[in-house]
């Protein structure tokens, strides 16, 4: 019975986070949303009932019960979806404060894992609180993993094979600045560009074989606010 409350609850609190952000539903959809929520999990508990922990290492069932969601929630969480339930919430929170998701995982999730020091034991809570500070760092983690990109500052003498190569090949593109080698004191180029980790790895190849005396300085970044990449 606490199966369907429980269903039924984060399906709720999906439709009404979703309404928050101004995403409409069908009666339909609505249906589908309760369905899924509700059949599905009951399904499983009947086909596969746990009556039992799987081995007698808590520890160990606690990093996998946390690394496997965590990466789920964060390809959800990075496409703007969730899973239900208190990730609604967390979204909200991150859509209208300064909060990044996995801050607000800790947040609405705190009162809940604080009930397990009196639901179960201290040591049930202190694993309970484990887990949830390591959910949070992981789905971070993971968002910023699935969002990097490579920021290259290419300085050289003749920047337009390396430009041809970006727009042609690479479908990217890349900006120019006129600079003055401090040494030299000759004229050189700066072609500035961000690539995914595929396109950087080409790049970086084709500067190689193609303008060897090339000075290259690649940085790793997961804050690309522009067309091709994210929006504001």
């Amino acid at each position: 019975m606490w199966q369907i409350w429980f269903c039924s609850s984060s399906a709720s609190l999906y439709l009404a986070g979703n309404l928050l952000q101004k995403a409409l539903y069908s009666k339909l959809e609505i249906l589908r949303i309760y369905f899924v929520c509700c059949a599905c999990p009951t399904g499983l508990e009947r086909i596969c009932p746990l009556s039992h922990p799987l081995t007698d290492q808590p520890l160990l069932e606690l990093i996998f019960a946390i690394a496997l969601p965590s990466i789920g929630s964060a390809v959800l969480f990075n496409i703007g979806a969730s899973s239900g339930g208190t990730d609604v919430i967390a979204m909200v929170m991150k859509k209208y404060t300064s909060f990044n998701i996995g801050n607000a995982l800790l947040v609405t999730d705190f009162f809940i894992t604080l009930a397990g020091f009196f639901v179960f034991d201290i040591q049930t809570g202190l694993y309970s609180f484990l887990g949830l500070a390591l959910r949070s760092f992981m789905i971070d983690g993971f968002i910023e993993s699935l969002n990097l990109s490579k920021y290259f500052n290419v300085v050289c003498n003749n920047p337009q094979p390396i430009c041809s190569y970006i727009k042609e090949d690479l479908h990217r593109s890349a900006t120019i600045v006129l600079a003055k080698g401090a040494f030299s004191g000759e004229d050189k180029y700066i072609v500035f560009t961000v690539l995914n980790r595929l396109e950087a790895v080409r790049l970086r190849n084709y500067i190689k074989e193609n303008s060897p005396d090339a000075f290259l300085l690649i940085s790793n970044t997961s804050e690309i606010i522009g067309k091709g990449f994210h929006s504001v």
